[in-house]
């Protein structure tokens, strides 16, 4: 949608949601003006680097919705079963976390977690060890 020759077409009722939510779109996404994200689409101007620095922004928030529902609907079952798999299979890891104390422990299994529902460095910034629990358990 957003080339330059692109030959897709906004739909009205998504030209109506996005118009009819101008001021949320302009206060989250740094004064994003969809009117004239609209007007130069349709009129066939290419993007800003703004445009795409926030469409971007969005897509990644929407891609990251998509993921906490996918991992919303999976079960304590295979994060347990991640977790033992991992530690039966890498003996170092195993022999750190038997060592190790309650801290060493939870990163760990956070680590482990992370890795295995594909959270990314960043993801791991933001997660705590109560998000990871939650997930684990099937709670979010």
């Amino acid at each position: 949608m957003l080339h330059f020759f692109s030959e897709n077409e906004i739909k009205k009722e998504h030209y109506e949601c996005l118009t009819g939510n101008e001021e949320l779109i302009h206060d989250k996404y740094a004064g994003l003006d969809i009117h004239k994200l609209l007007a130069d689409y349709l009129g066939g101007s290419p993007p800003t680097f703004k445009d795409v620095a926030t469409l971007t922004k969005i897509s990644h928030e929407f891609i990251g919705s998509i993921d906490m529902k996918i991992i919303e609907n999976l079960s304590a079952v295979y994060s347990y079963e991640a977790v033992v798999l991992k530690l039966k299979e890498h003996k170092r890891i195993r022999e750190n976390y038997l060592a190790g104390g309650f801290d060493d422990r939870k990163r760990i299994v956070s680590n482990i977690l992370a890795t295995y529902y594909s959270f990314n460095s960043e993801d791991l910034e933001t997660l705590t060890w109560h998000d990871l629990v939650n997930i684990a358990k099937g709670d979010i």
